[in-house]
């Protein structure tokens, strides 16, 4: 990452626009195809910014009137209007979009609501099973099961969470539907959490009739057995997939593609409803209607290697959904732009909504770590070996929380999610490896408790997953931009980050620097490693002071950027240099050979990023606090007293 600012154009993710704070909401204007669309409702001073933008939402979502009234999309609400079946079951809503390069967004900041966090709660049990699952003996092959098991498990957490975010409206039909959405991934979980593996000399050791199957080049065929539902398949060293495997993975994969097939017909449905949003998404829906197809033939084949080729090539497809939906749209809103003179009206996230509702789905996989690190104490009880491989436990899960919790290593940052298409595409898609790296040390935490030594296995899924872990948080660390105030602090952000992948490097290693073990030792060093890093990170950044936001700083950086109007317009292209001119003069540029990119010196005491939340302004760091001794005083009746001190 570049040591200065680099200002560029904000795009799409995950067939979504993540950009806020383009512009400002008091300069949005509704685009009217004619004059007779137009609101025509009259209203006082005060009230008029508030009832054109209300105009814009209706307008955007509804039909167009032909009497010069704006149509209602959805019925009155507020405190004072009563609930009616409306309110009850709403209809399709898309909550903020991206259109003619200005974001339209809710003034209100989005919360998750309760139902989304019980959502989660299905996942706890989920991450519990398939750790389970992935424990019952330390081999790669498990770890291969594990990783096939989970991603179609994330893949839809991560659909659910931007359809919440986009068009949720928390009402009976949505509530109906995420019960729905848990049932069917209760079944898929359910049958991908059967699939067993064995070790076993031959197929007679698994309960195989002996005529059914001979070995040929470490593989394993069929000569007389005429029932398939007693097929096994030799995966090498000794292990195998156990009898009705293949039934299982049919089952799963037949959940995942009913839940795969809903979301594409919620992307029909709505296209169909919002007009003004069709393009956008159905062109998500056939891009994710092509995807599935990779999982179809799953269903019927029992070919082992052909399941995991096609699961993997799913699966890095749906890891690249993304860019096949920005290139699509981007192309389709060049081609729309340049035959109709309109662009595309294209939703977009709420991002505070999107960094909550991710940092919640990591508490969860972090909570299988806190659940594995308890016991149950048995004839040795108070101060046991086992209690001190618990306490060493908690505290590496204490530590590796607190690390994601400061992931930026900076007071004050600009989020991955709000940087830029391409950060904010690997921000989501790296929390695919570190949710599955922290139910795997979960899953470790549970055998290295219960052991007094070991010599290999879990030592190497602790270490590998720990290690997976922390090159992760660094990646997403540099994926942040910083925006704390240069040279503030006793180290660069640069040399703390850089620790995270030297003990990440370490930690990898453990396992052979010791013939064997005792886990308490084993523990006792990986909780002493990640001590050593967040109390580097913590001392190294203290004198961090993060740069304030400019107003007239960020209208010059928005004016300067290179853009097509500025290269058809000579009014647009005079304005740009002018405030090229202006920034130049201030001292904030710094050369640069590509002309489209703008370059801000860190040694400025400001930014042009509006709109951070508390968590990137620092707000929330360790020690960080609101103003003490600011009080207000609110006279109580008897009963309201006796109210707060019970």
């Amino acid at each position: 990452m570049h040591s200065e600012d680099t200002v560029e154009n904000p795009t799409v993710d995950s067939g979504w626009i993540d950009a806020e704070g383009v512009a400002d909401p008091n300069t949005f204007e509704p685009i009217f195809e004619n004059e007779a669309e137009q609101p025509t409702s009259v209203e006082t001073e005060g009230e008029k910014g508030k009832n054109v933008h209300q105009d814009i939402f209706h307008l955007v979502h509804g039909k167009k009137a032909t009497d010069g009234k704006v149509s209602r999309h959805i019925d009155t609400h507020g405190f004072d209007v009563p609930v009616k079946f409306g309110h009850l079951f709403k209809q399709p809503v898309v909550r903020q979009w991206i259109h003619e390069g200005s974001v339209y967004r809710e003034k209100d900041e989005r919360i998750p609501s309760r139902f989304e966090l019980f959502f989660d709660l299905l996942f706890v049990g989920i991450a519990h099973t398939l750790a389970e699952t992935a424990t019952s003996e330390a081999t790669g092959f498990n770890i291969l099961k594990f990783i096939l098991e989970y991603f179609p498990t994330w893949s839809i957490w991560m659909d659910v969470r931007t359809f919440l975010n986009v068009s949720g409206t928390d009402d009976v039909k949505e509530r109906i539907g995420l019960l729905a959405y848990m049932i069917l991934l209760n079944g898929f979980s359910a049958n991908a959490a059967s699939l067993q593996i064995k070790n076993a000399a031959s197929p007679q050791d698994l309960g195989m009739p002996k005529h059914g199957y001979h070995h040929k080049r470490g593989a394993l065929e069929e000569s007389t057995c005429e029932d398939t539902s007693c097929l096994a398949f030799y995966l090498g060293s000794g292990y195998w997939l156990v009898d009705g495997y293949e039934n299982a993975i049919h089952a799963a994969i037949a959940f995942y593609l009913v839940l795969r097939l809903v979301r594409i017909l919620l992307y029909l449905f709505y296209g169909w409803m919002l007009p003004n949003f069709r393009l956008s998404m159905w062109t998500n829906a056939a891009i994710r209607a092509i995807v599935s197809t990779i999982y179809i033939p799953i269903m019927f084949v029992w070919s082992a290697p052909l399941i995991l080729i096609l699961m993997f090539v799913g699966m890095v497809l749906e890891m690249l959904n993304s860019f096949m939906v920005l290139c699509t749209v981007k192309t389709l809103n060049y081609y729309t732009k340049k035959r109709t003179g309109r662009r595309l009206y294209i939703p977009a996230l709420s991002l505070e909504h999107a960094m909550e509702r991710t940092t919640q789905f990591v508490i969860v996989a972090t909570g299988e770590m806190i659940v594995s690190s308890t016991f149950t104490a048995s004839k040795k009880y108070g101060l046991s070996d086992k209690f001190g491989r618990s306490s060493l436990a908690i505290c590496c899960s204490f530590f590796i929380i607190w690390l994601y919790y400061d992931a930026d290593s900076s007071r004050t940052f600009q989020h991955a999610l709000r940087r830029h298409a391409i950060t904010s595409s690997m921000f989501s898609a790296l929390h695919f490896p570190l949710t599955a790296a922290l139910i795997l040390l979960g899953s470790s935490l549970t055998q290295l408790i219960n052991i007094h030594d070991e010599s290999d296995g879990y030592l190497w899924f602790w270490s590998g997953s720990c290690a997976v872990y922390l090159l992760i948080v660094g990646i997403i660390g540099l994926l942040h931009r910083n925006l704390d105030k240069h040279n503030s602090t006793l180290l660069p952000r640069w040399c703390r980050l850089s620790f995270r992948f030297i003990v990440a490097l370490i930690i990898f290693f453990l396992p052979l620097m010791r013939k064997n073990w005792d886990t308490i030792d084993f523990l006792g060093v990986n909780t002493a490693l990640l001590f050593f890093l967040v109390s580097f990170e913590t001392i190294t950044k203290v004198g961090a002071v993060g740069r304030r936001y400019d107003q007239h700083g960020s209208a010059l950086v928005h004016r300067a950027k290179r853009s097509s109007r500025a290269r058809l317009d000579p009014k647009a292209s005079e304005a740009m240099q002018s405030a090229r001119a202006e920034l130049e003069a201030m001292g904030a540029l710094r050369p640069t050979r590509m002309a489209n990119r703008l370059r801000l010196k860190r040694e400025l005491s400001w930014h042009p990023y509006e709109g951070l939340t508390l968590a990137e302004t620092g707000e929330e760091d360790v020690g960080m606090e609101g103003e003490l001794g600011h009080l207000q005083v609110k006279e109580l009746s008897a009963g309201q007293r006796w109210a707060y001190c019970t």
